[in-house]
């Protein structure tokens, strides 16, 4: 078992996030259609939110983003049940590394309040 946990600024991915270019580079088409119609508050806390999980979930898989090139951002797909829970999917060596370590499930949870995301994640 393994956790990893995420804290971002949402200030500070507001500028960043109307960029499309940006956010084609960090998620993908579902999770940006996920936010689609939301507000555009909502969208940032949503889409900062989701940064965060993906954060945190690469922290547990005992890697990051930018100390290597195994993991791209798309290489994990942070999207929401219809009851507004998040689950994770996994793509290529985010999923190989996954199975690799012998992980059969993740738990993810999410919240923001003013101006502040987090989210914390679980591998078993």
């Amino acid at each position: 078992m393994d956790i990893g946990i995420d804290l971002s600024q949402i200030s500070e991915f507001k500028h960043i996030i109307k960029s499309a270019k940006y956010k084609q580079f960090l998620y993908t088409e579902r999770e940006l259609l996920q936010v689609n119609d939301y507000s555009l508050e909502k969208k940032i806390e949503s889409l900062v939110g989701k940064f965060c999980a993906k954060e945190a979930v690469v922290k547990a898989l005992g890697t990051g983003f930018l100390s290597n090139d195994l993991i791209k951002w798309k290489d994990i797909e942070i999207l929401k049940r219809e009851n507004g829970n998040p689950f994770v999917l996994l793509y290529n060596n985010a999923q190989i590394l996954f199975n690799s370590k012998g992980y059969t499930d993740i738990k993810v949870t999410i919240t923001h309040k003013k101006d502040y995301a987090i989210s914390f994640a679980l591998l078993y």
